[in-house]
């Protein structure tokens, strides 16, 4: 998963960091309850073991404190700290990997 989110945002694709959150996630739990929803995609994630974030680690990150926004209220044009990437990926999979068990 490449962390373009800046460049959604610039671009008016996505309008907050929910919003592309939704993007990546919701058909992955679509296509889990109910594989004939997207077919390509339910064949397709049978090959997938594993996901990465991707990004230019020789840019400098801001620490994530208490009081950064939640995603559906990250609407600035700033790409949110790789840990910040990090824990709503996580956890948007583990909860996907609840659906599944």
């Amino acid at each position: 998963l490449p962390r373009l989110y800046n460049i959604y945002k610039e671009m008016g694709i996505v309008t907050s960091f929910q919003n592309m959150l939704d993007n990546i996630f919701i058909p992955l739990f679509e296509v889990t309850v109910d594989p004939d929803s997207h077919p390509q995609l339910h064949v397709f994630l049978k090959q997938v073991v594993g996901l990465d974030l991707v990004d230019d680690e020789s840019k400098p990150e801001r620490r994530p404190t208490k009081h950064m926004p939640t995603p559906a209220q990250w609407t600035n044009v700033f790409n949110p700290a790789y840990s910040y990437y990090v824990y709503y990926c996580y956890a948007n999979l583990y909860t996907l990997n609840k659906v599944t068990a």
